[in-house]
């Protein structure tokens, strides 16, 4: 088209089809600008990866959750970026957790089954606030039920820190 406009909106889907470019803004305040890629796969703040993409990624505390990857913990893995666990949260998008039917740790509380894929909240095994960590699997993703035990795995690839602090990504 050769043309160029600046097209606002607060429907995050049709910013993330439509544009080249996306900026990002909360209370007058630019929070990320990037392609709807760089916007959706590595959100520049807390509020960005709250706010891209349905369901909302998760943001954890590394202290809280002892959630194991292929490596071994997420501590291990903050210790060796060289940070300190208690001064970050870990982010991972729900599409990119993975669901283990024969693992344990956590369990099922609900299912929203949204036609072309289902959206699973799990807790901790005895986290006494249950906080819910939510996991997108297909339809046919094996026998699920409420109640049903679970191992829940982040791969390392997908996993971002963010400061506790500013709530900006770090490197």
């Amino acid at each position: 088209m050769g043309t160029t406009f600046i097209y606002v909106t607060h429907d995050q889907v049709e910013a993330l089809s439509l544009a080249d470019r996306i900026v990002l803004m909360r209370e007058g305040v630019i929070e990320q600008v990037g392609s709807p890629s760089e916007v959706y796969l590595r959100p520049a703040t807390c509020y960005t990866a709250q706010f891209i993409g349905s369901p909302k990624t998760n943001l954890l505390d590394p202290e809280k959750f002892k959630i194991a990857m292929p490596s071994g913990k997420i501590s291990k893995q903050l210790m060796k970026a060289g940070k300190e666990k208690q001064k970050y949260l870990v982010g991972i998008r729900p599409v990119h957790v993975q669901v283990d039917l024969h693992g344990k740790g956590f369990t099922v509380k609900r299912i929203e089954c949204m036609g072309e894929e289902n959206h699973l909240y799990m807790v901790m095994d005895g986290d006494q606030e249950q906080e819910e960590i939510c996991a997108v699997v297909p339809p046919d993703f094996g026998p699920l039920m409420r109640m049903q035990k679970v191992g829940v795995h982040f791969p390392e690839e997908n996993i971002l820190f963010y400061n506790k602090e500013t709530g900006n990504l770090e490197s």
